[in-house]
């Protein structure tokens, strides 16, 4: 390695083989910034998209805890409604019970009047036939009624 003596601001002078390494180095040390760039380029861009997924993969966990919510409301609402329906269900069939007792009362109330429409209809017969009677023997004895 040769320096040269003159100016002290001057870059040495190196021979053929040394400035053909020195290139060889420098060019090689600018290969592995580049490389380097790159490599730190691709990480910030891998960064960014695991970034992205991260926010997807939340978005979709906050989505799912809103769906299974909203299911869990609507069961629960469901199961209202079911109760609700079940009570009215037992209304009316109390209420059905009640009215079937009612006709059942009436009825066995028509079949009695009925039964003592037939007696009073029998009597009202047998009378009407006795008063025949009777005013038959009496138009016989000779009293006539007045």
């Amino acid at each position: 390695m040769q320096e040269n003596s003159g100016s002290p601001h001057t870059e040495p002078t190196y021979s053929g083989q040394a400035r053909h390494d020195i290139e060889t180095l420098e060019t090689q040390i600018d290969q592995w910034k580049t490389l380097a760039r790159s490599e730190a380029q691709r990480r910030e861009e891998m960064e960014g998209l695991m970034e992205i997924k991260k926010r997807q993969a939340e978005a979709i966990a906050i989505d799912e805890q809103q769906k299974r919510t909203y299911w869990q409301k609507q069961a629960l609402d469901n199961e209202s409604r079911c109760t609700s329906l079940e009570e009215q269900l037992r209304d009316i069939q109390k209420r059905l019970k009640e009215q079937e007792t009612e006709r059942q009362r009436m009825q066995y109330h028509l079949r009695k009047a009925v039964a003592v429409g037939h007696t009073l209809k029998k009597r009202a017969l047998f009378s009407e036939t006795a008063l025949r009677d009777i005013t038959l023997t009496l138009k016989r004895v000779g009293i006539e009624s007045a």
